[in-house]
């Protein structure tokens, strides 16, 4: 790991590339490398508005789940760092796109870190390329914390998971075949929410076309009563990434913010009234 900056002086100047970077992350991040005074380069596949913070970084157009490394080579080429974010949710059911913009186009980022000679890549995986804990299912409590030396393996039943796990596994081969070409660090981040990026959210767990305020008129919530739901807000893992970024660290960190969302926190906060329906009915429902 390199040395932070000492106290006193000012933190040198990095130009650090970020991928996926008009998206739910990458929109705090590029206010938080911006104002830390760095120069940002950001890839997505739709050019963002030249309002801020877009208009503090220049910007490329790529589409990760078609690049390749070659294609990347010379954006990445003189950058201090590379922090991984692009990665494809919706719509769910097109899972081969996500597997190939998730898993190949991570594949993509980390041989042209090496091929351009960057020193760092910290890449965005997620607390959902754990091994499940239980069989209780995904996102059912086993009131139990799991360090960053936990088994890998994801939920077999969930793409996302799938994916997030073979993405890592991924960046094993490479360390294992060239060790140090880049250092990586893998940030495993709870869920990411923020005010900005609420309606996208809504839109992963709800209906496309179900109102917001429909959510608060819901006079019972019919949940496990075991769900917890670690959170972490946006502009916590901005400060997280940066920090990766611009100290050099390796290793794999797991991000949540404290306590955890229980169903009677959710409940009250929709003014509903928690009903314990277990989560294997919940699925069948679903």
């Amino acid at each position: 790991m390199t040395q932070n900056p000492e106290p006193d002086s000012p933190a040198r100047r990095m130009r650090i590339v970020v991928t996926g970077a008009s998206g739910n992350v990458g929109t705090p991040l590029l206010r938080r490398l911006l104002a830390d005074g760095h120069e940002v380069v950001g890839l997505c596949r739709r050019i963002p508005p030249a309002t801020p913070p877009y208009s503090g970084a220049s910007w490329h157009r790529v589409d990760l789940s078609y690049a390749s490394a070659h294609d990347l080579v010379e954006i990445f080429r003189g950058a201090d760092a590379v922090i991984h974010l692009a990665w494809g949710f919706q719509p769910t059911r097109d899972v081969d796109h996500h597997h190939r913009l998730g898993v190949g186009g991570t594949a993509a980022v980390v041989e042209a870190c090496r091929l351009a000679g960057v020193p760092h890549l910290v890449h965005q995986s997620s607390v959902g390329a754990y091994a499940p804990v239980s069989d209780g299912g995904p996102g059912v409590s086993v009131d139990r914390r799991v360090s960053e030396d936990a088994e890998l393996g994801g939920v077999p039943t969930a793409a996302y998971n799938r994916h997030k796990t073979a993405a890592e596994q991924l960046l094993d081969r490479h360390e294992r075949k060239h060790p140090g070409a880049p250092t990586i660090a893998r940030m495993r981040p709870a869920f990411i929410v923020h005010a900005e990026a609420a309606s996208g959210l809504l839109r992963y767990f709800t209906p496309a076309l179900t109102p917001a305020r429909l959510l608060r008129a819901l006079p019972i919530l019919p949940v496990d009563r075991r769900l917890t739901v670690p959170l972490v807000h946006g502009d916590d893992m901005a400060s997280a990434l940066a920090a990766a970024a611009t100290s050099g660290a390796e290793g794999a960190f797991n991000i949540a913010a404290e306590p955890p969302i229980t169903l009677d926190m959710l409940a009250r906060e929709l003014g509903a009234r928690p009903v314990h329906l277990p989560y294997r009915v919940l699925r069948q429902l679903v």
